[in-house]
């Protein structure tokens, strides 16, 4: 674990505590700068931090960031936030970073060459529009493969939800992606299938 001033830290502010000291903003122990320390304490608590397995990763991945690509990361952190989120995975150039919003701090780091990153994609995770029913009387539970392609996130018209409806909808990605490239419309009734 990290330490600042010979105390172990959970996290590390970004370039460690060197990069405190050079800056100024971490005194030795005993000066008294109460004025300033909410100051620079609201300042520290506002930048991206990285978990002692982030910083782990980073080092075992040879992974450095440079001023830029930590403001971007900043930037994404800001924004989720904004948005009410509470964690996020943030893709940036070719990393991703897991971040837990609400504490600035950035989870783990994956890179293109982690071996999980080069299997994200719909073809390899292998999912099928496929029907589940549930009789709530006897508590069986049948699965009925609806379609052979690969796709992800089906969904119905909202206006039909709970009740008998006729098309399906989902998307669908060429083999290498996880990005979708197109829709699939399912007739449960004809049980055909339309991209």
């Amino acid at each position: 674990m990290p330490e600042i001033n010979g105390i172990r830290v959970p996290f590390m502010p970004v370039g460690g505590a060197n990069a405190l000291k050079h800056s100024g903003k971490l005194d030795s122990p005993g000066v008294s700068n109460s004025g300033k320390f909410d100051s620079i304490l609201q300042d520290e608590l506002q930048k991206v931090k990285f978990s002692g397995h982030a910083l782990e990763r980073l080092e075992s991945r040879n992974i450095e960031l440079n001023g830029m690509q930590l403001g971007k990361l900043n930037d994404a952190i800001s924004t989720a936030k904004d948005k009410g989120s509470k964690e996020a995975l943030v893709l940036m150039d070719e990393q991703a970073f897991i971040v837990s919003v609400q504490n600035n701090t950035v989870i783990t780091v994956l890179d293109k060459n982690t071996m999980g990153m080069r299997y994200i994609d719909l073809h390899t995770l292998r999912t099928h529009l496929t029907r589940w029913r549930l009789d709530l009387g006897t508590g069986k539970v049948t699965t009925e493969r609806l379609d052979e392609r690969i796709s992800e996130f089906p969904m119905i018209h909202g206006r039909y939800g709970g009740r008998r409806h006729r098309y399906v909808y989902a998307m669908t990605s060429k083999p290498g992606w996880f990005l979708f490239n197109g829709l699939l419309k399912h007739d449960l009734e004809r049980r055909e299938t339309q991209s």
